[in-house]
């Protein structure tokens, strides 16, 4: 078998600890992934793979409450 991304062990920035909890939020049209890492508490969304942060999810929201 080849090399995918489902094999791919995500790690925390902060402490590489690979024991994260990831949830997968629909917002509007966009879909976007907060990851809590269950060692050292550390927290960071994903947008279509990219980094963002917590303010341009609360825009994203804002923005689809119309």
């Amino acid at each position: 078998g080849g090399s995918s991304k489902e094999g791919s062990v995500v790690k925390c920035p902060r402490c590489r600890g690979a024991r994260l909890v990831c949830i997968d939020i629909q917002i509007g049209e966009e879909n976007v992934r907060l990851h809590s890492c269950s060692r050292c508490d550390t927290r960071w969304w994903e947008r279509n793979g990219e980094r963002v942060v917590l303010e341009q999810v609360l825009n994203l929201a804002a923005s689809t409450r119309r």
